[in-house]
């Protein structure tokens, strides 16, 4: 059934990107964790384009996909599907409707695409665009515009050789930030949903669609990975502590992966024995992996404060780009991200060593700690809330 929703929609940054690849005659997949907020994202943009919704958890809208005879006649030039894991073969039928040309936006639950392999029969047609929990530029504008006004100036005074000088406000946001995280039902009524994110995530986005059937050892293998957020995976060591085969733990984390709880950072090497070595995890959103521990205290007072400030340099980093990599060497673990060498501290000594190491690889050395911006013996150091 054609549905024309309102939706309560804040700004997000992937519109822009979306409208634009639609005016090149591309489709979109739209993928993104649980509750990210794809949904209302599709449904303002079907609005805004004047484009039809259709959402394949009702039985009406599912009979329409459920061959390409009757979705070419009863759908429009531009239409929206949600939950498009509802229907087996979704991808094929979406190819069919693009080469007649129809454009649409397709999203569903976090792993909806792998699981319909739709990327796959839409090669070529459709871009693939994620849609995270907020940024914390997304996290400052729906706070408040004033905030995120307050950033875009300082950060322009960062990139612009000053220092900015009106951070202290953003500090705390921040902190409050990689606390709570973004997702943005948190964001809007409060931390308090944190926990029932969790427990639709595990018990309707996991446990229900991968068929997992000793689910305290999944709970076990998650708790696990967010208590050594930002460690070297070790998938032998992970299955000695839950209790269950390499295989399994290997499953687990693919799908922790899939639906967008945790992601992956390459050692960057030029051996290819380099590039096979254990890659660090991080988590897609720090509010999840806080919720997981049932841990918010705030950040001063927390022993897991370095491991908070990597992961959020992480995110961030991954929001950039997806290839996100480290480089280890003489026990520092550090960032590559265009010309700079990144390195992560909460505290501690000067890295003497980065310097060093960053000349070898004719890259700028960076350090992202709380502070001030200040520049010292070829080190710049910079604050992750102006990055």
């Amino acid at each position: 059934m054609v549905q024309k929703l309102t939706v309560n929609y804040n700004p997000r940054m992937k519109e822009d990107e979306i409208i634009r690849w639609l005016d090149e005659c591309k489709s979109i997949v739209l993928v993104g964790p649980r509750q990210a907020g794809k949904t209302t994202l599709a449904i303002y943009i079907a609005n805004k384009l004047g484009g039809e919704y259709y959402s394949l958890d009702r039985d009406l809208d599912r009979e329409i996909f459920s061959n390409t005879e009757t979705a070419l006649t009863e759908t429009g030039d531009f239409f929206v599907v949600d939950e498009a894991q509802e229907v087996k073969d979704i991808g094929r039928i979406l190819k069919v409707l693009h080469d007649r040309g129809k454009q649409f936006v397709v999203t569903g639950s976090g792993s909806f695409d792998l699981r319909g392999g739709i990327s796959d029969y839409l090669v070529g047609r459709a871009v693939r665009v994620e849609l995270l929990t907020l940024s914390f530029e997304e996290y400052l504008l729906w706070k408040d515009e004033r905030l995120w006004k307050l950033y875009k100036r300082e950060k322009k005074k960062f990139w612009g050789g000053e220092e900015p000088k009106d951070a202290l406000l953003l500090r705390e946001h921040w902190k409050r930030y990689v606390i709570f995280g973004g997702y943005p039902e948190a964001v809007l009524k409060g931390p308090n949903v944190l926990r029932s994110i969790i427990d639709l995530y595990i018990f309707r986005e996991v446990l229900s669609h991968f068929n997992i059937l000793e689910r305290e050892k999944f709970k076990h293998t998650l708790k696990l990975l967010a208590l050594k957020t930002g460690s070297l995976l070790n998938k032998e060591s992970i299955a000695q502590s839950v209790g269950a085969n390499y295989r399994t733990i290997d499953r687990y984390i693919s799908i922790l992966r899939e639906t967008y709880a945790i992601f992956l950072a390459r050692r960057k090497g030029r051996s290819f024995a380099a590039a096979r070595k254990r890659p660090k995890y991080y988590f897609f959103d720090l509010g999840f992996r806080n919720a997981i521990l049932e841990d918010f205290r705030s950040l001063d007072t927390r022993p897991d404060k370095g491991s908070l400030l990597e992961n959020y340099v992480a995110r961030r980093l991954r929001e950039i780009k997806e290839d996100v990599a480290f480089l280890r060497k003489n026990g520092e673990a550090d960032f590559l991200a265009k010309n700079f060498l990144i390195e992560v501290k909460a505290g501690g000594k000067r890295p003497r060593k980065l310097v060093e190491y960053a000349k070898e690889l004719d890259l700028k050395p960076v350090v992202v700690r709380p502070g001030r911006v200040e520049e010292d013996r070829g080190i710049l150091y910079v604050p992750p809330w102006i990055i």
